[in-house]
This record gives structure tokens, sequence and C-alpha cells, in this order.
């Protein structure tokens, strides 16, 4: 492997319309711990053009994929899709490579109108996925959820989206119907499931199932996952439900489309966690972090001062890295108070990756 292969959370804006209550906005919409106001957390034009100038230029670094979120809505920074149409421009110029571009969001505020302006912004070439975080499939579910939120409006929009993608002939952007299984809607996902395969196959569109993150997907996508993040015992009751989900929906059946996980159980010393090594998070006012790290407890360096690669491959990142390697995960409050090592989501790294920490 010439060059780390790695994923980046990049957070145009913390701020969120919605509510949810497994969010960990819930009790802080400050949730950075900044101390600024929320109508002032939006990242400007000037940084964004230096970060991706920078990212355009990273010599150890290949991106595979860019989740330009983190936490918040990104369609309610204003100038999201001039930052899209920017990424798109670098993509098909060949300056910014990448394997795809996800934008997960709440789907709320997707008019058509807005959809034909995202429709305007990049071409068929440009890679991008639209994952839906729905959680739901009923408006009472929904709206406990989402806090009196409707779900038909954003069921709307991702019609709205298919139908224009159709008429355009284009491929992209795939889409991904998200539900995080829970006890509180535990009792929805098969008829979740039932709606989305029926929405998919009257439109003759091909899908998947996925299980876990693989979202460099090729087709549209029907996405059960846990709450990664939370104590151990929470974790492993949120495995076993997706688990016994995956054994209802797909047990004596084809299984072709459905992507599994079948990764091994160690424990959490013995894992080096991608979250510290392949993967890392720019928020929206250059801050970079782990990606588990949303309250700033690690901080790593800002894009404004220094470039991605000398701060992801940088004293602060390493020292972290190195307890972690050392096995003592339980000296980072992060790590010993982690679930998400339990979950099928929680990957590992292996001896090439490691080579590129070596000094």
């Amino acid at each position: 492997m010439d060059k780390l292969h790695l994923s980046i959370m990049f957070e145009p804006t913390d701020n969120c319309n919605y509510k949810c209550w497994m969010c960990p906005r819930q009790g802080n919409s400050d949730v950075h711990n900044t101390g600024i106001p929320s109508a002032n957390r939006f990242m400007d034009m000037q940084l964004f053009e230096k970060i991706m100038n920078n990212l355009s230029k990273m010599e150890r670094i290949e991106l595979d994929t860019i989740f330009f979120h983190w936490i918040g809505e990104p369609f309610l920074h204003p100038l999201y899709l001039k930052m899209i149409s920017r990424i798109a421009l670098l993509y098909s110029s060949g300056q910014l490579k990448f394997k795809a571009l996800e934008t997960h969001t709440n789907g709320s505020i997707l008019t058509p109108e807005l959809i034909d302006e995202m429709f305007d912004s990049f071409d068929d070439s440009f890679p991008w996925i639209l994952s839906f975080s729905l959680d739901a499939i009923t408006e009472r579910s929904y709206s406990k959820i989402r806090t009196g939120k409707k779900i038909m409006k954003v069921f709307e929009a991702i019609s709205n989206i298919i139908k224009k993608r159709t008429e355009l002939g284009f491929t992209w952007p795939k889409i991904i119907t998200q539900f995080i299984v829970q006890d509180e809607n535990n009792s929805e996902t098969e008829k979740f499931f039932r709606y989305w395969k029926t929405f998919f196959h009257v439109r003759g569109l091909e899908y998947d199932v996925q299980f876990q993150f693989n979202h460099n997907v090729p087709r549209d996508t029907i996405f059960f996952r846990t709450l990664d993040y939370g104590p151990p015992d929470e974790q492993k009751e949120n495995i076993e439900l997706v688990n016994d989900l995956q054994k209802r929906l797909f047990e004596n059946k084809k299984k072709e489309n459905v992507k599994n996980s079948d990764k091994s159980k160690e424990t959490c010393t013995e894992k080096l966690c991608v979250c510290m090594w392949q993967s890392c998070a720019i928020r929206w006012d250059g801050n970079m972090n782990f990606i588990c790290d949303i309250e700033n407890s690690m901080p790593l360096g800002n894009l404004s001062e220094a470039g991605f690669e000398e701060i992801f491959f940088g004293k602060n990142a390493q020292k972290y890295r190195g307890i972690q390697m050392s096995g003592n995960h339980d000296q980072i409050d992060k790590c010993r108070l982690c679930g998400a090592y339990l979950s099928p989501n929680s990957g590992l790294i292996d001896e090439s990756v490691r080579s590129f920490f070596t000094p």
C-alpha cells in the first residue's frame, strides 16, 4: 500500500433543525464546546477553499470516502451546494481524488426547488451518496424519535430525488435509507424493510441491504445499523437487536444482495480502532478531531494553522495512538467508556496501516 487510505468527516456546520433523542447534541447544542453562538457556527468559504487546496496536495494519504457532514444538518449551510459544486469540479478535473462523497441528512428541507438546484451542482461522473436518517416507518414513531417532525415530508423528498435522477438519466446520487435499530423502534424494522424494498422494486431499481458501514455503494441501499456510541452494555443490546433482525429477514432466504459483517470478536485491548488510525473529522471551524471525539477532549490541531497530514501524523494524534497500541485503552476516557469496540461496525487496522505511523 503506497498511501494510507483514509475516510474523513467534513463538517460544514454543527447546527441542526431536529432534536432527536439519541443524538449527542441533546442537552448541548454547542456539542463541540466552542462557546460560539449557533448563528456563527458555519464554515466560511475562505477556510473551505484552504482545506480543499490542502486535501488536493496530500502525499501520504489517499481519500476513500468524504463524509460531508458530522454533527448537524449539512443542508442548513447556506453555501452547502456551492461547496458540493466546488468539490465536484475538483473531482472531475482530477485535482481531488476519492471514491465517494456522502451527505447524511434528515432530508426535511429538501424542497423540489432545492432538489433542482442540487442536480445543477454536479454532473453524473460525481460519486455522490445521499444517506437519509429515518429510523422509523410510521408518523408516530418518527415524531417520537424526531421530536414532533413529519416523516412523509422526507419520503416525498426521497421520491422526488429518485424521479429527478431518472428523468436526467443520472446514476448518482445513490440513496441510503438508514434505520438505527433500538428498543424504541425495533417493532418497525420489518415494515421499514418491506416498504423500501417495494419502493425500489416498483421503480425498477436494484438495491442492497447492509448491516455494516460500507458506503462505497454501487446501488441504492437499505441500511440497518446500531447506535455506535454509549456504554458497552447498551452496545451489546443494540448489536443483539441488529443480529436478530438480520436472521429474521434473511435466514433461509437468498442473500446475494446482503452486505454482512463477519468481523472477529476481539476485545478492545486487542483492537486498534479506525477512529484514530484510518479516519478523522474536520470541524466547521477547521479544528481536527478523531471522529469519536465530538466534545473536543483530544484536540489535534487546526487546518487554518497547519496542513492535514501535518496534523494527522502529528505529535498530538500520535500520543493517543501510542497509548492505544500499548493496550492501555483505559488511559483514554473515550476508549475506556466506548461501546463501539463491541460493534461489527467497529473496524480494525492491519499491519500495513501500522507502517505509516512508524517513525
